[in-house]
């Protein structure tokens, strides 16, 4: 996974244009990246393609890097698939 990461507003706009997501419907538009735990402390958005392109639906132009968010989910993948076999369901490897 890289290091630094593009967030491209266009692509955004795109798909809520897509699904007839207009600006004026109320929605609040938020961007969560999810990343692996061990990684979050580094994870860094080096730049902001089309800035300003969110701005109808409530994003700030210059402010983009500060309005996404980054996440992690901690996975143990051992202790679910133990909890899977506990209540029946196999894994589907």
């Amino acid at each position: 996974m890289a290091k630094e990461h593009s967030l491209k507003l266009n692509f955004f706009w795109e798909q809520l244009r897509a699904l007839g997501i207009a600006p004026d419907d109320g929605c609040k538009v938020r961007i969560v990246f999810v990343v692996p735990h061990e990684r979050l402390s580094s994870f860094r958005i080096s730049s902001v393609k089309h800035p300003g392109a969110l701005e109808s639906y409530g994003w700030q132009q210059g402010r983009e890097k500060e309005q996404a968010e980054a996440v992690s989910i901690c996975y143990d993948y051992c202790t679910s698939s133990k909890l899977r076999k506990a209540r029946g369901v196999r894994d589907q490897h």
